[in-house]
């Protein structure tokens, strides 16, 4: 089956799942809608309700966000006889309101990676469309479990953008004893000047050990020496940075954003007295059940890609 994807952050979170559809079916991936591909394809799969989705059902909704590779043109004028059109919304694009410019009535599924995804998009949704509840899965594979004792280096890994909570990741190791560190990478994104001025100087008041690399080319290896993998986000529609932790043996830390109960129910916390006392509390637990956990729930690679394969060949 020939298969069109466009995903604006090609390279992140489809990719593992992209290279094994591949081993299957023929996948050429794109960051921006191309018609030509639509047409060549049997399966058109939209990740996120962006402005690809909204530029190839509704192009005077869409805001062109390149317009030397973005040429807007209407679903409703191609023969899309057994086409399968498939949309994948995501996070920020619905908090956003991008779904209200989609024309919907040409597409044919709909797969929601949350709960809380899919109570705000269905009530728009037209009977035509099915709906698929599928969590999105981590490529264990590329993190090995690492058994040893536990000890107080905290990972963050994330974009660190104000959603992700950087103001609570300091708060709780403010509570901490002087020994736990926080390592991080992700860069930094719309970070403010007082706000940079601030986070500082409270991490030298409070002697926190802020350890930032910004970015590494192995994730895998920076993990292998951590402890605990950190979550601080107020959103997110799955959350990698977790599973990917989990995979490797480290403690999950994990705020309670809004779904979050839908996708994690293991080491949640509400308030950094919380966080802080399931890190100090924690040592001694067997880190084997952290990584059990993500094939318990189905957050593994080969779930979610056995569970698109359906949905695109239309089982």
């Amino acid at each position: 089956m020939k298969i069109a994807v466009f995903n604006p952050q090609m390279g992140r979170f489809m990719a593992d799942a992209i290279r094994e559809l591949s081993r299957e079916h023929e996948v050429r991936e794109d960051r921006y809608y191309n018609p030509e591909l639509v047409l060549w394809a049997d399966v058109a799969f939209f990740f996120t309700v962006d402005n690809n989705i909204k530029s190839a059902t509704n192009p005077g909704e869409a805001i062109l966000a390149d317009d030397s590779n973005f040429q807007p043109w209407d679903l409703h004028d191609m023969d899309l006889t057994n086409k399968r059109i498939i949309v994948m919304p995501v996070d920020i694009e619905v908090w956003l309101g991008h779904q209200h410019g989609v024309k919907w009535d040409v597409v044919t599924d709909v797969i929601f990676p949350a709960k809380h995804i899919r109570e705000m998009i269905e009530p728009i949704l037209p009977d035509h469309i099915r709906t698929h509840d599928i969590k999105f899965g981590v490529d264990t594979e590329k993190y090995n479990f690492v058994d040893k004792p536990t000890g107080t280096k905290i990972a963050w890994v994330c974009e660190k953008w104000p959603t992700k909570g950087i103001d609570y990741a300091l708060q709780i190791m403010a509570l901490l004893p002087r020994e736990y560190e926080l390592h991080t990478i992700g860069g930094w994104n719309d970070r403010q000047p007082w706000e940079k001025a601030y986070q500082e100087d409270f991490i030298e008041r409070n002697k926190i050990k802020f350890i930032d690399y910004e970015w590494v080319e192995d994730q895998n290896e920076w993990l292998a020496d951590k402890d605990y993998i950190l979550s601080c986000s107020k959103k997110e529609a799955f959350g990698y940075n977790i599973a990917e932790g989990m995979s490797k043996g480290l403690v999950p830390i994990i705020h309670r954003f809004y779904g979050c109960d839908d996708l994690w129910n293991i080491n949640v916390w509400d308030t950094v007295d919380e966080a802080a006392a399931m890190i100090k509390y924690t040592a001694d637990y067997d880190r084997t059940m952290y990584r059990q956990y993500i094939f318990y729930r189905g957050y593994d690679l080969r779930t979610f890609v056995d569970e698109l394969d359906r949905v695109i060949k239309g089982e």
